[in-house]
């Protein structure tokens, strides 16, 4: 009887000793190709974040560029389309953009100010003012009046 625990013991110390080093079943290649495709993601990531962190930090930089081939009349208003670039490395929110046009005959000024919500960085994005001259004779000029850096 003493015999028989004695192998059991033996048995079951060997069984532990088994499981730590194999696997049962081994592993086929379907989950060593997902292990595979795991590790090279997260060498991808670290690698992109390394790579955005060692870039230079460019203040914005905005942009303004009338496009005049498609400035046109529209139900008594002159719609103006304009691209609005940020050329710097940080996004900007709530950028207000102040488009001012002299009239004809010196009566003053024409100014538009717009909203943008949030332009990221190096992004374009167009919007239109509308005024009340044709603004090809004499075309506004575009100022940055404020924006919320993060």
């Amino acid at each position: 009887m003493a015999d028989d625990k004695q192998k059991n013991d033996d048995n079951a110390q060997q069984d532990s000793e088994d499981d730590g080093s194999q696997q049962s079943p081994a592993p086929t290649w379907l989950s060593w190709s997902i292990r595979a495709a795991s590790g090279l993601l997260v060498v991808a990531l670290i690698g992109y974040f390394v790579y955005m962190a060692a870039q230079p930090v460019v203040e914005p930089t905005i942009e303004f560029t009338m496009q005049r081939d498609k400035v046109e009349q529209r139900g008594g208003s002159w719609a103006v389309p304009v691209e609005i670039t940020n050329r710097g490395t940080i996004s900007v929110h709530a950028l207000a953009i102040r488009a001012t046009r002299p009239r004809v005959g010196n009566n003053g000024d024409e100014e538009q100010t717009l909203v943008i919500p949030l332009i990221g960085p190096n992004e374009m994005v167009e919007t239109t003012f509308w005024f009340s001259e044709d603004p090809r004779n004499r075309p506004p000029e575009f100022a940055v009046e404020s924006y919320l850096a993060p």
